[in-house]
């Protein structure tokens, strides 16, 4: 999975943001979530979908331990999960501080980064 993650891991060498860094929050939860769990989650499933799932079920889904994790990461890339609207005519403003927190975290939860 490193190869994976290489733009996050890209993305805190050079301490800067996008939309397009949000969104791979969201992209490597969901791409965790199939591999970690691959009898749980189909392929068309998003993020929301997937937490979802594992609330419905409560603690006897596998993923239990990470549902609140991997909800606030669905959150935080919320936005940006399509790419930035071009009818509201310019970039989204992201805290720097708050997308490296969530980079952070995301690397955390599939295992790139210690704590």
């Amino acid at each position: 999975m490193p190869l994976m993650t290489s733009p996050l891991l890209s993305f805190l060498a050079i301490v800067t943001g996008s939309s397009v860094t949000k969104r791979y929050c969201e992209m490597f939860a969901m791409s965790y979530c199939r591999s970690t769990y691959p009898s749980s989650f189909a392929a068309a499933d998003r993020l929301g979908g997937m937490v979802e799932k594992i609330k419905k079920e409560g603690n006897a889904h596998p993923a239990w331990a990470a549902v609140n994790e991997l909800e606030q990461i669905n959150d935080y890339s919320r936005d940006h999960h399509h790419g930035e609207d071009p009818e509201d005519g310019g970039a989204d403003l992201i805290d720097p501080a708050e997308l490296t927190g969530f980079v952070k975290r995301t690397l955390r939860l599939v295992n790139n980064l210690q704590a």
